[in-house]
């Protein structure tokens, strides 16, 4: 029974991080930071619209890892999430 417990805690656990929405992140300082595709500005951050896709600072090089889609400052996850 313990074992089974523990199973369905897992899953529902693991279902709920799939569910999650990005975070806010912090806005670019000067007259050029914008916020990515999908985000608003909120005072110095950039809040995520529902359903958008993940986002990460762009890189010093200025090139995303792959799998990323350069957005302004930012790289946006492509494809599906969850």
């Amino acid at each position: 029974m313990k074992l089974i417990t523990i199973i369905v805690a897992l899953a529902l656990l693991s279902g709920t991080a799939a569910l999650a929405e990005p975070l806010p992140m912090p806005k670019p300082p000067g007259p050029g930071g914008s916020c990515p595709h999908g985000y608003i500005a909120g005072g110095s951050f950039c809040m995520p619209s529902h359903g958008v896709a993940d986002a990460i600072a762009k890189p010093p090089g200025g090139t995303c890892p792959w799998g990323w889609l350069a957005s302004g400052s930012y790289c946006l996850r492509s494809g599906r999430r969850g």
